[in-house]
């Protein structure tokens, strides 16, 4: 191998305390943090009452994202909150818990274009990380494109997307940058969503169409004589690009175990799930239908990390199934029979909608156990994390939750029937518009965490785990005091957002992975090898629900004390540079 790998073990291994084993396996615990302790006073605040508001916009109430990396090589994480309505904010990390608003003086765009989903990643393999922010356009009043942020260092950006070959117009949900072709540098896939017009209907056959807006995108990172640029590959790759994607869910990284990066794009409404596998020449085949048995109805949020510790990715999904019986009941559900045989007719696969936890199956497909582990049912969920959370060595699960209006309530969708909308003039049906978002249910839902028990159980944790009721969206992890143990940050709509610092009890031991090389590290494989046992974990960019959790790559070792090595997998193997 020509290039030089260094694994930067950010943190040690924590000595034992004298915590006794009663008070360890208490579990996972949060501690809200108040914007007057952190510096953090930002709030994703949405006015329905302007132009565009929940009728006229679907995706009004999905909120924003953030993003988590140390930006400036201090060793501390920074956060960078996405706002729709209001503008994107970056916050320099002082420790301890405490930032600072660095947003104007580090060259932060301060437009009041709607921006979605946010990562970090080293785009042009220069040791420094750079931000993207994806945007919607092109839809009623709202105009701009996608964001890229390239890093100076010293806390000073420089927006380049035009450059760069990234300044694309559409309906933005996200951006996942990864190395599909094993060149040695990111390249980016740019998820959107669609939005209800003719072309959004119709059978599987209309995936073979192309919509500028609406149908996601593939960008390969071409590197001549030191400059950046990116070429739309996506027809040539095998992407679909069509306006039956409703993409809210991303995820790229090894899905199949052979050491090339794939892709899941969990799909809203009607559209299956995509998983694309690598081909490894510059191609994808689409798999959802050998891989998956079925999936998630309104798929939202995905995150993918090995769940039953055999060494292989798993997945999840996110979906809307309440699990309280009183709201169940009050919720609309599942298709009727006539339009689940309509859609297999047209050529759409099965779904259901709850959440699923799919389970790898020896690399050659997926189980879902979500019913089994009851896992399946967290209400209007975003965000999902998998991540070891009080370092005992399994993989938790934390879920974002909450909408602002609830249009699936059976009581209102029977108002809604009683109202013909386009029976009125353009100035009434804004005045009926404003009366029928008044009239939608609004609930705040409690985030939630599931505590791996091992196995295949999991312990459902809400407000004994410090979990809020919150309308929340996007959320990310990252270690921000840099204690071993990993906190929360939670996008909030009409709220301050969350930030969480992790007290779970007990000392169980850690270690942190920081990749460092000239050549990209996104999608490379680690694993940690103590006393008989051995974790894998990627390093991937997108995760949850339009963002991005820290880099480094965190393990929970659980009791054991030493470690006997350090293994990095799936090392780019062409030039170096």
């Amino acid at each position: 191998m020509n290039n030089k790998w260094t694994l930067a073990l950010s943190a040690l291994l924590l000595a034992t305390s004298c915590t006794d084993k009663e008070e360890i396996e208490a579990g996972i615990q949060f501690e809200s943090l108040s914007a007057q302790q952190t510096g953090i006073n930002f709030s994703n605040d949405l006015d329905p009452q302007g132009p565009l508001n929940m009728i006229e916009y679907l995706y009004f109430n999905n909120g924003g994202g953030v993003a988590a990396g140390d930006l400036d090589g201090d060793g501390l994480d920074d956060l960078f909150f996405t706002g729709n309505q209001v503008p994107n904010k970056l916050y320099k990390n002082l420790g301890d818990f405490t930032f600072e608003d660095v947003t104007e003086n580090a060259g932060i765009i301060q437009s009041g274009d709607w921006s979605n989903g946010v990562v970090m990643a080293d785009i042009n393999n220069d040791g420094l990380l750079d931000i993207m922010v994806t945007q919607v356009s092109g839809y009623k009043n709202l105009t701009g494109h996608h964001l890229v942020y390239l890093n100076l260092g010293g806390m000073k950006f420089r927006e380049a997307s035009e450059e760069v070959g990234l300044a694309l117009a559409g309906f933005g949900t996200q951006a996942s940058f990864f190395d599909y072709d094993q060149d040695g540098d990111l390249d980016v896939y740019l998820m959107n969503h669609s939005v209800h017009t003719p072309y959004s209907y119709g059978t599987a056959e209309k995936r073979n169409e192309t919509d500028p807006s609406a149908g996601d995108k593939l960008l390969e990172n071409i590197w001549e004589t030191g400059v950046l640029s990116f070429v739309d590959v996506t027809q040539k790759a095998g992407i679909l690009s069509s306006a039956l994607g409703y993409g809210l869910g991303l995820h790229t990284g090894d899905l199949n175990g052979d050491g090339w990066d794939d892709i899941y794009v969990g799909n809203d409404f009607h559209e299956n799930d995509y998983l694309y596998l690598n081909n490894q020449d510059k191609t994808f085949s689409q798999a959802q239908g050998d891989y998956l048995a079925h999936s998630s109805r309104f798929t939202m949020g995905v995150d993918a990390a090995d769940i039953d510790g055999d060494g292989r990715t798993d997945l999840m999904s996110l979906d809307m199934m309440p699990d309280d019986p009183e709201i169940f009941l009050k919720s609309g559900g599942e298709d009727a029979d006539k339009v689940s045989q309509i859609k297999e007719t047209f050529g759409f696969g099965p779904q259901y909608s709850r959440n699923h936890l799919q389970i790898n199956q020896n690399n050659q497909g997926f189980a879902d156990v979500a019913l089994m582990t009851r896992t399946h049912a967290t209400d209007w969920s975003w965000s999902v994390l998998l991540q070891d959370y009080n370092n005992d060595g399994n993989t938790d699960i934390f879920i974002s939750n909450g909408i602002l209006n609830r249009p699936n309530d059976l009581d209102y969708i029977n108002y809604l029937s009683n109202v013909d909308f386009a029976a009125y003039n353009q100035e009434q049906q804004k005045e009926i518009a404003q009366k029928l978002i008044a009239e939608m249910p609004t609930l705040k839902i409690s985030n939630v965490v599931f505590e791996h028990q091992g196995g295949l159980d999991f312990k459902r944790l809400t407000k004994e785990a410090g979990m809020e009721e919150t309308y929340s969206n996007g959320a990310a992890y990252a270690d921000l005091d840099r204690d071993g143990r990993l906190d929360l940050i939670v996008n909030n709509i009409n709220q301050k957002a969350s930030i969480l610092r992790n007290v779970s009890p007990g000392s169980k031991h850690w270690i942190g992975v920081d990749l460092k090389s000239d050549r990209a590290t996104m999608g490379s494989k680690v694993s940690v090898y103590a006393e008989g046992s051995v974790w894998q974990k990627s390093q991937a960019n997108a995760r949850g629900f339009q963002s991005s959790s820290t880099p480094i790559i965190h393990f929970g070792l659980g009791d054991n004390a030493k470690i006997d090595s350090v293994y990095q997998r799936s090392c780019p193997h062409s030039r170096h540079r």
